[in-house]
């Protein structure tokens, strides 16, 4: 896993990228994900048109709209049918149109600020295994969009940026402080990460996803507060006080971290998983699984086929 550009940090110190150069020439792509919502998509095209780092692509792509939505020239349009809310999908296919070293996402319906890209694409330009998220803003536009009255930040979400530092504190529950329609990464790293999961067909869930896989797999991630970007209307909803079931469910089905995955449901991914010696005695091995799962009963443990007959049936072991 070698990054193509920039450099690296111990652990999450991605306050340590100041003193790094920023990879010179790199391309910028921004991805504006779309479904029925052309007047929020024309202020938020508009807005990117009027960015400090101006990007070298768009493309907009298009989850199903009844119409296809109308983009100015150079803007680049793809779209995939309707088969429900798919956003995790259409994300995807908006990265995969795009050809630049760098990747900004944002929703149709939440314009950035003049900086935004720049704050954005500041730290993957340095740290190419660091995935950013902005700051979501939230407005009450008037029927002609010309002025906006400002709403209510979700305060569980100001509150875990201001305890962790902006992420710099960030540790394995706080994929639960990526928002999906304000955020960054290097093309790099999205493919050494695999994207968005297809699978997510409801509200919310896929970002919090990508992120725990990113730390997982070793990136880094850090919140951009200068990166600023307004959400036409509320919040959609508490996703801070355990969200909707259907979306809570969908991560805990895929996410095994605390305050997020499954405590003692035998369902999603394994927390652990303990591989056991095939030269093991019986007794060492009943001994062994028997103290394993009375310590941690969601443990998932490989056996021998020997030894599984030994152990007898149990959801819990696993090929």
């Amino acid at each position: 896993m070698t990054p193509p550009f920039g450099s690296t940090v111990p652990g999450n110190r991605w306050d340590l990228a100041e003193a790094l150069t920023p990879e010179p020439d790199l391309r910028v792509s921004v991805v504006v994900s779309h479904y029925e919502q052309p007047r929020e998509l024309a202020r938020t095209l508009a807005a990117l048109a009027h960015q400090t780092r101006v990007p070298d692509e768009i493309v907009v792509t298009d989850d199903g709209s009844a119409v296809a939505p109308t983009v100015p020239d150079g803007v680049r349009l793809v779209r995939q049918e309707d088969h429900g809310f798919r956003v995790a999908a259409a994300r995807n296919h908006g990265v995969e149109a795009t050809t630049g070293d760098l990747l900004v996402l944002l929703d149709a319906d939440t314009a950035p600020e003049p900086d935004c890209v720049a704050a954005l694409v500041d730290l993957p330009s340095r740290l190419p295994e660091c995935l950013v998220v902005g700051r979501r803003r939230y407005a009450s536009y008037d029927e002609g969009g010309g002025s906006r009255r400002e709403l209510p930040e979700p305060a569980w979400l100001a509150d875990a940026y201001v305890a962790s530092r902006d992420l710099l504190d960030a540790d394995e529950t706080s994929h639960r402080f990526v928002i999906g329609a304000v955020l960054a990464c290097s093309r790099w790293w999205w493919d050494e990460v695999a994207g968005f999961d297809e699978s997510f067909s409801s509200y919310g869930g896929e970002d919090w996803d990508l992120a725990h896989r990113s730390w997982v797999r070793g990136g880094l991630l850090a919140h951009r507060p200068d990166a600023v970007a307004w959400h036409d209307g509320p919040d959609a909803g508490p996703r801070g006080d355990a969200g909707s079931l259907v979306e809570s469910v969908a991560v805990a089905d895929r996410v095994a971290a605390p305050g997020t995955g499954w405590r003692g449901l035998l369902r999603g991914p394994a927390d652990v998983v303990v591989a056991c010696a095939p030269v093991m005695t019986p007794t060492e091995l009943l001994v062994t699984v028997d103290s394993l799962w009375s310590s941690v009963p969601t443990a998932r443990v490989q056996l021998s086929a020997e030894h599984r007959r030994l152990v007898g049936e149990d959801p819990r072991l696993v090929e």
